[in-house]
């Protein structure tokens, strides 16, 4: 970082033809320009300017060195631009993680109207039931459901749905000799206690109330 301010001081004192001129456009002291210029030529071993009361001159090394300094200079405000204009119009990848359940039905369409208009997003989908560690999946975005472990990432609510467990009408089985219905990203097994209704439309049980695990193993274990 000293060598890019020594580059941009350099510069300027060539632009501007003088130590003065140069140390008032940086808003410096003329000292602190003589010393940044002696510093340099010490650190590259040679002279870069030939410097008399009344004028200066480059010397070969120093018209050498003023071409990279301007090249540096170039790069640095094309740096600085692309950056910002990456804040007004959304540019490069974007990694995004969701369940698998949602990420067809929900996350895809959604971000088909949001992302559809800018060209240069490159969007990077990760399919996956398991809470992956966001720093070591390199992801920036995470769609969970259910609850997430504590972390100091920003976390954000955006919205909720409610389970339904459907059956063809012909089925014949006794859905309550089966208490336990677990889905993947549930921290612990949890008992559903299930209501019947049926409709003319379809038959289907809907959860009623959600009980906390009960002191039995759940029977897939």
């Amino acid at each position: 970082m000293q060598n890019l301010r020594q580059m941009t001081v350099f510069m300027n004192v060539v632009e501007s033809g003088s130590i003065t001129k140069a140390a008032e456009k940086l808003d410096v002291s003329k000292s602190v320009i003589s010393q940044s210029l002696k510093q340099l030529e010490n650190e590259l071993e040679t002279t870069l300017l030939k410097r008399t009361t009344r004028r200066q001159a480059l010397t070969p090394s120093g018209e050498q060195f003023y071409k990279h300094c301007c090249d540096m200079h170039r790069l640095a405000e094309k740096a600085w631009e692309e950056i910002k204009t990456q804040q007004t119009v959304p540019k490069g990848k974007i990694r995004i993680t969701a369940p698998n359940a949602l990420m067809a039905s929900l996350v895809v369409p959604a971000l088909l109207d949001v992302f559809s208009e800018y060209r240069d997003v490159e969007l990077d989908l990760v399919n996956d039931d398991h809470q992956l560690d966001l720093m070591e999946n390199n992801i920036d975005l995470a769609i969970r459901a259910g609850q997430s472990a504590p972390s100091n990432y920003k976390q954000r609510r955006i919205g909720e749905f409610r389970d339904v467990l459907c059956c063809a009408k012909a089925f014949s089985g006794d859905f309550r000799s089966t208490p336990y219905i677990v889905h993947q990203w549930q921290q612990r097994p949890v008992e559903h206690v299930l209501e019947n209704r049926v409709t003319r439309e379809s038959l289907c049980l809907q959860y009623t109330r959600v009980i906390e695990q009960m002191p039995c193993k759940p029977p897939w274990r």
